[in-house]
């Protein structure tokens, strides 16, 4: 895993053409020259295909009313490992040898909106106002790099807090979604709840780690000046949550997709968590007898975002030569997707008025930092500290300390060659 780190920092910088003149980008090289040549001639002839690499295959109930636009065009999907992604979407730029569009989980967005060879999608030749203009411009913003835009929100799930209404108004705490979104933005007003419901025997978390797991998977871990920022709010005021309540009486430790999880919930219990909007469904099927009961807000301490590991992005291949039909493609599937956050979202079993209301407030403002090619690493070492935190140990302030020097010290090369290269490109 180490020594991919590397490999990949290569490829970005080389593809980027962002490098000192003592070396030689790839996209210049005989080699890139002669063998991407070679390939782009041996495929120049193909064009009644399109190629779609994706880790999943989220499109088939879309699949046929785009088709019908391109009645004489083949549409192949390929599945692709999501622990070989990266590198052979990498591999693929470098010898020219491409799908036409390529689909990769957000987690993995700062490897790819700042790579040569994908085309920018806010030019003249793809740029659409109407078209980007229903998208939140925070949610683009983070495909954003150097005002060029080499990627496109494809799927997105922002992650919610799901709450017993009911219970809350019954012990007289916030109970409306706006109303106690402001509450729990404040980390004071969160303890207050853990430890009043604590006394009713109820919970407002699943585990004091889950907590740090819901930052690690909707935050950005540097910002633009490749600094790490996890020490800073909103992601050390989760942390500090993490900690207070850690081995407390009032950390329940269950897990919702467990029969444990769901027990609590049935039972009146777990009384809150956090999730992300796919969620939704899955509640509404495993309690039905508790229509009405539930609502849906924000997350707390301000903590903003999409599930970067279950939300997907999309890119074209400048060596596609169906560059049209690409971004058709990527067009049609991103607006069916995009239909579940554009119309209003009533059901019986919810309180609020309207969810998407709540799930737009989530993307609408901008999350600190930015992704970075560095992120897939950062989240590999915390992932790691969050094991010992699953085995039932204490969420202790050194341990806290550890994990952000391992960060540190494992990625202060490639942090200072990113931060390098940042000033030479300005």
């Amino acid at each position: 895993m180490y020594r991919f780190l590397s490999i990949c920092m290569i490829v970005i910088v080389c593809l980027t053409g962002c490098v000192s003149q003592s070396v030689e980008p790839v996209l210049d090289s005989s080699f890139y020259q002669k063998y991407n040549g070679k390939l782009k001639n041996e495929t120049q002839q193909v064009s009644n295909h399109l190629v779609i690499w994706t880790p999943e295959n989220i499109f088939e109930n879309s699949l046929p009313r785009f088709q019908e636009m391109y009645p004489d065009m083949e549409i192949i999907i390929e599945t692709v490992d999501k622990e070989e992604l990266v590198n052979k979407y990498l591999t693929s730029l470098i010898v020219g040898k491409t799908p036409d569009v390529f689909i990769f989980p957000d987690q993995y967005l700062g490897m790819f909106r700042g790579v040569g060879g994908l085309e920018e999608l806010n030019e003249s030749t793809y740029y659409e106002e109407e078209f980007f203009k229903k998208r939140p411009q925070a949610l683009l913003d983070e495909h954003i790099y150097n005002d060029k835009m080499r990627t496109f929100p494809l799927l997105f799930f922002p992650y919610v807090t799901f709450y017993r209404a009911d219970i809350f108004e019954e012990n007289n705490y916030p109970h409306e979604p706006l109303e106690l979104s402001k509450y729990i933005n404040k980390a004071t007003n969160w303890y207050k709840l853990a430890y009043g419901f604590y006394n009713h025997n109820q919970y407002i978390m699943e585990s004091d780690h889950s907590l740090i797991e819901i930052a690690l998977r909707t935050s950005n871990f540097l910002n633009d000046d490749v600094e790490y920022i996890v020490e800073n709010s909103p992601f050390n005021e989760t942390i500090k949550a993490a900690q207070l309540v850690t081995n407390k009486p009032y950390d329940h430790y269950v897990n919702i997709w467990e029969d444990s999880g769901k027990e609590a919930l049935a039972n009146d219990q777990l009384v809150m968590f956090y999730s992300p909007s796919y969620m939704k469904d899955n509640l509404e099927q495993w309690l039905p007898e508790q229509k009405g009961k539930w609502a849906i807000t924000t997350l707390p301490f301000g903590l903003r975002g999409v599930d970067k590991d279950a939300s997907l992005s999309a890119a074209i291949s400048s060596s596609s030569n169906n560059k049209k039909a690409a971004w058709q493609f990527i067009k049609h599937m991103a607006n069916d997707m995009l239909n579940m956050y554009t119309h209003p979202i009533q059901s019986d079993f919810y309180r609020n008025d309207d969810i998407q209301k709540i799930y737009r407030k989530m993307i609408d403002e901008n999350n600190p930092g930015t992704p970075s090619p560095l992120d897939r690493e950062i989240k590999w070492i915390w992932n790691h500290s969050i094991k010992e935190f699953q085995l039932g140990y204490e969420i202790k302030p050194l341990m806290i300390e550890q994990a952000h020097k391992d960060v540190m010290n494992f990625i202060r090369q490639d942090q200072q060659a990113l931060q390098n290269l940042k000033s030479a490109d300005e």
